[in-house]
């Protein structure tokens, strides 16, 4: 054993462990889990060669604003000092149940860990609390296998607030839209940028959370690059 200031983990893989074969322990302890499949529109497609043409330009990549490393222990103490309120612990226990009658069984040491990550959530947000509000990250969290995905997603929207789940709805079908629309075709961007500030409207006139709001500067930023196209 050789001991490491771990902070943080990022790992790939093309397939996911089946049976037993050794691994469970260590996937169960992978908490975020991501799925990243081809990049199947034009659109993307296109932004991933031009991306990937891009970097080779590239030196080294900084960000804006990179965290120290005495800033994120900072932050993780800030983090944990932040408290849960009972609608948190609520929503927890029902999506638990209504996950077990779908014959998916999440180890207690996720639905811990969560909670771990939606003080995360909160903190990033400023919130001063752990609610409900802040459960949405579940999805990435409580699948199992590949199949999981839809039913938890499912599941964790009926948890949120619905306000946060139909914002959602419409950030998804304006990102879906963009994706594949043919942004050499003006009839195309005009006939998605009608569909986008109709979601847009939708959006603006629910009741406002911090997710919501991000949701709709998610909305904004992609009807946002379709005027400058269209222009």
């Amino acid at each position: 054993p050789i001991e490491s200031p771990l902070r943080s983990m990022v790992a790939s893989s093309n397939e996911i462990p089946v049976g037993d074969e050794g691994l469970s322990a260590v996937y169960d302890r992978l908490l975020i889990r991501m799925m990243v499949n081809h990049l199947d529109s034009p659109g993307e497609f296109e932004a991933f060669l031009r991306l990937s043409e891009a970097l080779k330009n590239v030196e080294k990549i900084i960000g804006a604003n990179p965290l120290t490393l005495d800033e994120l222990d900072v932050a993780r103490d800030e983090v944990g000092h932040i408290p849960v309120d009972e609608t948190a612990f609520e929503s927890l226990t029902a999506m638990r149940t209504l996950l077990k009658e779908e014959g998916i069984v999440p180890s207690e040491r996720r639905f811990s860990q969560l909670i771990e990550l939606m003080k995360a959530e909160a903190w990033q947000n400023r919130d001063d609390t752990v609610s409900s509000e802040h459960i949405g990250i579940a999805e990435n969290v409580l699948w199992i296998e590949p199949d999981h995905i839809n039913t938890v997603k499912q599941v964790v929207r009926d948890s949120v607030n619905p306000s946060e789940r139909k914002a959602e709805e419409y950030w998804e079908a304006v990102r879906d839209g963009w994706n594949i629309c043919d942004r050499n075709r003006e009839q195309d961007v005009q006939a998605f940028l009608k569909k986008a500030l109709t979601a847009q409207r939708e959006a603006n006139r629910l009741r406002t959370s911090s997710r919501v709001e991000q949701f709709r500067s998610n909305i904004a930023k992609v009807i946002t690059a379709a005027e400058s196209l269209h222009q």
